[in-house]
């Protein structure tokens, strides 16, 4: 896919894994659409893409409502026409061993991992239908492979995403919708660094290469889909 002209919505655009995204998904002519949680943050990063000369638009949603992931899909087709792009990028990372977690965060990470992606989905893929063709990529974890002690809630939410996204992907095996999953192992952001401070290249990601896995998957013909990108940093041991 050539991505000039093609409309990409970018959930999770105020952390660093959607801004990296954002930046380069509009450096290479692809009109954005950013939606988060923290208006201030999509505004700022808006200016920013518009003075660089990027066809850039905001819209403040809270995926963990349907309601408002059906608006922003209401809003973006009323901006542009159209989506070829729809990047779940939101998500929370909240660890704790299951004896001492606050229910307050383990509830969150399952709204906004998992029902963030369901309302997703169910907003963008009638659109996606109507015209037999769309691009669903949503970041998922190495989290949905292994597990660890005070991981488990974050892990069984990136679980639960793996398999909504081949579920999704296999229910629209029909139309030539494609779905990617994208399963890092720890990235050098605000919520990856909760897990490890280093800033050694081998022993953590960097949101560049987070992006590169997703233009990966966007420029692929449109007769072939990568379903899944599983990668580590060189030295990451689980």
């Amino acid at each position: 896919m050539n991505l000039e002209n093609e409309v990409v919505v970018i959930t999770g655009a105020g952390g660093g894994i959607g801004i990296n995204a954002a930046k380069k998904v509009s450096s290479l002519g692809a009109k954005v659409v950013l939606a988060d949680i923290d208006e201030e943050h999509l505004r700022s990063l808006a200016g920013e893409l518009r003075a660089e000369g990027g066809a850039v638009e905001y819209f403040k949603v809270d995926v963990t409502k349907s309601e408002d992931m059906k608006k922003l899909v209401a809003f973006t087709k009323e901006k542009y026409g159209k989506i070829d792009v729809f990047f779940n990028s939101a998500g929370v990372l909240n660890i704790g061993l299951n004896r001492e977690m606050p229910s307050k965060e383990y509830t969150q990470v399952i709204e906004v991992n998992v029902l963030g992606v369901l309302n997703g989905l169910s907003a963008v893929l009638p659109e996606f239908r109507k015209v037999d063709k769309g691009h669903v990529v949503t970041m998922v974890s190495i989290g949905a492979h292994v597990v660890g002690p005070a991981m488990s809630t974050y892990a069984a939410s990136k679980t639960a995403v793996l398999k909504i996204m081949e579920g999704a992907r296999q229910e629209e095996a029909d139309t030539k919708i494609r779905f990617t999953s994208i399963s890092p192992g720890n990235v050098a952001t605000d919520m990856g660094r909760k897990l490890d401070q280093t800033t050694d290249e081998y022993q953590i990601l960097t949101p560049e290469a987070i992006t590169d896995a997703l233009l990966y998957a966007l420029q692929q013909p449109e007769q072939v889909a990568i379903n899944e990108i599983i990668f580590r940093p060189t030295k990451m041991m689980v």
